[in-house]
């Protein structure tokens, strides 16, 4: 499986992703909201808000993850992630069936028994315009989503962006990042 790229101001990118106040953002009633949100208003049983960090992507909030791909995980290494796509490509993906798209086909999470076929992500964007992770939503079953769906999708992904701008570092610096014990 080809690695998704990185973005082309990684540093930069990556600095306004540890600017973050992870610790308030795990608990975030809003961005729970915004997940279940996501996953109803496209008809999906599981949303992440998945924050691409450099070597792995981990879920702002989650809905619904175990009931997709089997058991419920806080983070997932980056080579594996489908929203470092969104990230590198500054724009909405939709995947109808991994299985059939070469970048995900023999990625784990589709091979393996978690059995992921369907993807859809928008990117959250912070006040700069760049990418830090994505509101996506998946599925086992191959779906198609149109551009009223990703639409959606992507206005749903403002309201994080606007949810995440809250949960600066206020002292204006890298907070270093997620607790790693997650």
């Amino acid at each position: 499986m080809p690695a998704a790229p990185a973005h082309r101001d990684e540093p930069r990118r990556l600095a306004s992703l540890h600017e973050l106040d992870v610790d308030a953002t795990s608990a975030d009633v809003e961005l729970r909201a915004l997940a279940t949100d996501a996953a109803r208003a496209l008809g999906m049983p599981a949303a992440l808000i998945s924050m691409v960090d450099g070597d792995r992507q981990w879920f702002a909030a989650r809905r619904g993850l175990g009931g997709v791909i089997g058991y419920d995980v806080a983070q997932t290494p980056r080579e594996v992630s489908f929203c470092a796509h969104v990230v590198a490509a500054e724009h909405a993906i939709a995947v109808p069936d991994a299985t059939h798209d070469q970048r995900f086909a023999d990625n784990a999470l589709v091979t393996g028994p978690e059995h992921l076929r369907a993807y859809a992500g928008a990117p959250i964007l912070d006040g700069d315009g760049l990418p830090l992770g994505a509101l996506c939503v998946l599925d086992r079953e191959p779906r198609d989503l149109d551009e009223t769906a990703l639409a959606v999708l992507g206005e749903l992904a403002a309201s994080v962006s606007e949810v995440l701008r809250r949960h600066r570092s206020p002292r204006g610096g890298a907070t270093g990042g997620p607790d790693r014990r997650a």
